[in-house]
């Protein structure tokens, strides 16, 4: 009857945070960046380029979205934005991560105003033609990731990242 007793008189204590028996850590509250892109499939645009005996045709693509926090803060914020090979290498598994310099970032860095929940200004960015979208046999994959100057603010786990997929398309020029 005592063995019974035992493991019972063992479970009126929570379990800690972060052990076996409660491994998620509690909800984070705070203030967080975030990229939301509602045009469907999100966070995302796809590219198709032409790839020609002379050259490779990509169409005018000057892609913009906003940065924008999930509460406002008492701060300025800068969120830095930089091009994310690591991110791109998972994202598709048939398609090539570009490198960084894939990409032309207009600007790197944005600002959310003190009580703002949304950066002044765009990002944007175009795809050109260099030697890594020249390379791309068919599927490349370019990331662009957020990051922020201000110890108090953290990116958002899922939605921190904007993926540019470009679709490389060689017609058959056989008569």
């Amino acid at each position: 009857m005592a063995a019974l007793l035992l493991p019972l008189a063992s479970c009126d204590d929570e379990p800690e945070v972060g052990s076996t028996l409660y491994p998620e850590s509690p909800e984070n509250y705070d203030a967080k960046l975030y990229i939301n892109e509602t045009a469907l499939p999100g966070n995302q645009t796809s590219l198709e380029v032409v790839q020609t005996p002379v050259s490779l045709i990509i169409p005018d693509n000057e892609i913009s979205f906003y940065v924008r926090l999930t509460k406002p803060v008492s701060t300025d914020v800068t969120v830095n934005v930089t091009e994310n090979p690591e991110l791109a290498e998972a994202y598709l598994s048939d398609a090539e991560a570009l490198p960084e310099g894939s990409l032309q970032l207009a600007n790197t860095s944005v600002t959310i105003k003190a009580g703002s929940t949304v950066s002044e200004q765009p990002i944007s960015l175009k795809v050109t033609e260099n030697e890594a979208v020249k390379n791309i046999t068919s599927t490349g994959v370019a990331a662009i990731s957020l990051a922020s100057n201000s110890a108090d603010i953290a990116t958002g786990a899922n939605n921190n990242t904007y993926y540019v997929v470009i679709n490389k398309k060689v017609p058959n020029l056989k008569g």
